[in-house]
């Protein structure tokens, strides 16, 4: 027969033993949210150093492509400037200027000696000993796009070259033509994905050797990153376009992570070519994440030192029924003053809600978030301070939880503040049901999420901006104006492009300095802005071109309106500072086109050719592209 004593023994051991097994599942519960958590800051990170590299190597690409077409204009014209010398170092100067990252072009003969460049004091030398000639000579393969290896140029500045071979009549090597690539164009691409302090982006070439990182990270250019084992290696080994590694680098012994990409930009036929590195430091991606750990660890040992000592003190006083009812109802009631005070204590908004969305109870921290007291928020419900653009989906979302098709779900949504002004939050709804399976009421938490999504928005804007001007950038630029082209189609109507080119842009940096170069781009653009309709499209095309769309715009409006730029652009000073100021001219080359067929690749060429026309015509013009043959 089982005497009482040893029933409660018993009792004793089921009780400490269901403990034990609680707090190890919960305790397992908790280490798999952080580990999911750690997974997904991680993942999180992963795939926004891959878009910010992404970033770069679509630019690079479109740089390698725009100088691939320029070095094979340039072996087209060679014939034609045989004893001209003036004429050639002209155009592949004029070439040089009107391309953005590009410094100057060269040509060489079969023995590399510099026949033709842009930079005339080189001329006549001898270069056969260069990298960039022997390995074009070793190769000889006339489809490819040789990218060099960075090296010390003449000038002492630290560049790579793109070469191309001249084909000869029987097919036979007979010289190279070379575009010498501008260090300090990339630097601001580079800066332009950094999106935190810690960040940091670099340019190495192929073969392992640095070409440049924003910011300075104490490695020289020059430095070999080819080493075993480095993540430039396992890169290389991996065979793969994109890879994602953490850990410490081998060449700065820095903990982070580090996206990589290969450059290879469309069908272009590459021998070498450029990887782009994105990184951050580890410890500052996952500083929040070890903080919520710690706190979440910290509350757990807390909860299970709390169960351990309450059910000690409950099977110590369980011989006495009276005094056990007591202290049971005495630990019942400061059970529920401690979720009461860590539920109001909680970093997150957290609430209670009835079935028809109205507030039963409201922590601090929502309280505070949306600027009310908890009083006043009992006599709202939560669809009365949501955006009404997000109401119809918050209707569908709560109806699955009413109809039990799902307990939970997560949205971000936008609240009113009491102030008026709209927070962007991340709302989690979970169901709360009694035994029976009847849904009493709901438990909400509330993530003010409103930074984060300035965050975002400003990235995308990054993007599509050019950094000096904040005009659209081009990729921008063509995007919308194939937009508007697409609408073309579809509407009718009539619409024109005007390229923009200011005059002898080049001698204001040399004479002023880039910094002041800089500031007449800039008053510049803000002064075609002032005269531009607001479905008018203005970007920087590159360097000092512009490009101007628009839209339901006749051949004669669009040439009043070029006009009134050419004009106004020469009436205008420019004051650079310091007392200094200048006038400039421009050049403009307009396309205009009611053909719903045409594309902007047709209207691109003409309006650069006419462009070009008026340039050779003594700039400071207008120069209208003859119109399609009916």
């Amino acid at each position: 027969m089982i005497t009482h004593k040893k029933l409660l023994t018993r009792l004793t051991v089921v009780l400490w033993i269901e403990l034990v097994l609680a707090l190890s599942v919960l305790g397992g519960l908790i280490a798999l949210n952080i580990y999911h958590e750690h997974a997904q800051i991680e993942a999180n990170e992963r795939d926004r150093l891959i878009t910010q590299a992404n970033v770069i190597s679509k630019n690079l690409a479109f740089q390698f492509q725009g100088a691939n077409q320029a070095l094979l204009a340039i072996i087209q014209e060679i014939p034609e400037w045989k004893h001209q010398q003036q004429v050639a170092t002209k155009r592949l100067t004029t070439m040089a200027s009107t391309m953005p990252g590009i410094r100057g072009f060269d040509v060489f003969d079969a023995d590399g000696t510099l026949i033709y460049t842009s930079f005339p004091e080189y001329l006549g030398m001898n270069f056969s000993y260069r990298d960039y000639y022997q390995t074009a000579r070793r190769v000889s393969d006339p489809d490819r796009l040789y990218v060099s290896p960075p090296f010390t140029g003449m000038s002492g500045n630290y560049i790579l070259n793109l070469t191309r071979i001249i084909p000869g009549k029987q097919g036979e090597f007979s010289g190279i033509v070379t575009a010498i690539l501008d260090p300090e164009y990339f630097k601001p691409l580079l800066a332009s994905v950094l999106y935190t302090q810690d960040s940091r982006s670099s340019l190495i070439h192929s073969k392992g050797v640095l070409f440049m990182s924003v910011p300075d990270n104490g490695l020289k250019p020059g430095t070999n990153l080819a080493t075993p084992g480095s993540f430039f290696t396992r890169h290389i080994q991996s065979g793969k376009a994109v890879t994602v590694f953490s850990g410490q680098l081998y060449s700065t012994r820095q903990q982070r992570m580090v996206a990589q990409t290969t450059l290879a930009p469309g069908d272009l036929k590459l021998h070498s070519t450029l990887m782009v590195a994105v990184s951050r430091d580890l410890e500052r991606i996952f500083r929040y994440w070890y903080e919520n750990a710690m706190i979440q660890i910290i509350c757990f040992s807390i909860f299970a030192l709390f169960t351990f000592t309450m059910l000690f003190v409950f099977q110590r006083r369980e011989s006495k029924h009276a005094r056990m009812a007591a202290e049971h109802s005495h630990a019942l009631f400061q059970s529920e003053k401690l979720f009461r005070s860590t539920y109001d204590s909680a970093a997150i908004g957290m609430a209670l809600l009835g079935l028809d969305g109205r507030f039963m109870q409201a922590n601090r921290a929502l309280c505070h978030m949306l600027g009310e007291d908890e009083a006043a928020l009992c006599q709202k419900t939560i669809q009365q301070i949501t955006h009404p653009d997000d109401h119809q989906l918050d209707h569908l979302l709560l109806d699955s939880l009413l109809t039990s098709q799902r307990d939970n779900y997560q949205v971000e949504k936008r609240f009113f503040h009491s102030q008026g002004h709209t927070l962007w939050v991340l709302l989690t709804y979970s169901s709360i049901k009694d035994e029976a399976g009847q849904l009493q009421h709901f438990v909400v938490q509330i993530q003010d999420i409103t930074e984060y999504k300035a965050l975002q928005e400003k990235l995308q804007k990054q993007a599509n901006q050019d950094f000096l001007t904040g005009l659209p950038n081009r990729r921008h630029f063509i995007q919308e104006a194939n937009i508007a082209l697409a609408r073309l189609k579809r509407r009718g109507g009539a619409i024109a492009l005007l390229m923009i080119d200011i005059d002898h842009f080049k001698k204001i940096n040399d004479n002023y300095g880039h910094q002041a170069g800089d500031v007449v781009l800039q008053a510049f653009a803000r002064q075609c802005q002032t005269q531009l309709r607001d479905i008018d499209l203005i970007s920087r095309y590159g360097g000092e071109e512009f490009a101007i769309l628009l839209p339901d715009t006749q051949k004669e409006q669009a040439i009043e309106i070029a006009e009134r730029l050419r004009t106004t652009a020469a009436n205008t000073e420019m004051h650079l500072g310091n007392h200094r100021a200048l006038h400039l001219t421009i050049s403009i080359g307009l396309a205009a086109t009611s053909d719903t067929s045409t594309s902007l690749e047709k209207l691109l060429v003409k309006a650069d050719a006419a462009l070009y026309h008026a340039k050779q015509s003594g700039r400071n013009a207008v120069s209208v592209a003859q119109a399609d043959a009916p």
